[in-house]
């Protein structure tokens, strides 16, 4: 496998409502792990595309407005869960869209597809969020955070 393919290519979901609250998921297969939506890129898909499928997915909206992109942040799996998984990929490489949610809450459905990903879901103050999530995503979470400050989405 070729450097570059080391890391899955993936994309993820900033998405903020009118009161700049983030919206965070938690995941339905691990106890206690939030994040935020995100998910791979598929063959011939851009990833401007790709978000809004993901968004689609896994929350059953895509109302959104995309307001930025960021250039791809990496994170590196634990050697446990490629184990686990099998997983061919050391990590992701993602790039993130900031979002503004057009919808209202009730569009909002953790069970729109056959194979859910998230039990639960919430409006988080963006400050907030690094303290949610699993370690191994921390410092990527860290720049994401930057990056939406930097560029005045939150």
């Amino acid at each position: 496998m070729s450097n570059s393919n080391l890391y899955r290519k993936s994309v993820g979901a900033f998405l903020i409502n009118k009161n700049k609250q983030v919206l965070i998921a938690k995941r339905l297969l691990f106890k206690n792990s939030w994040q935020l939506p995100q998910g791979g890129i598929e063959e011939g898909e851009t990833p401007s595309y790709a978000v809004l499928r993901e968004l689609l997915e896994e929350i059953g909206t895509n109302n959104v407005e995309i307001l930025t992109e960021t250039p791809p942040f990496r994170y590196d799996l634990t050697k446990e869960l490629q184990s686990a998984f099998n997983y061919k990929h050391i990590g992701q490489e993602i790039i993130w869209f900031g979002m503004l949610f057009k919808g209202k809450d009730h569009e909002i459905n953790l069970n729109y597809s056959d194979h859910p990903e998230f039990s639960e879901w919430r409006w988080e103050d963006p400050k907030n969020i690094i303290h949610l999530i699993v370690n191994f995503k921390k410092n990527m979470y860290k720049q994401l955070l930057q990056h939406m400050v930097d560029n005045k989405i939150i």
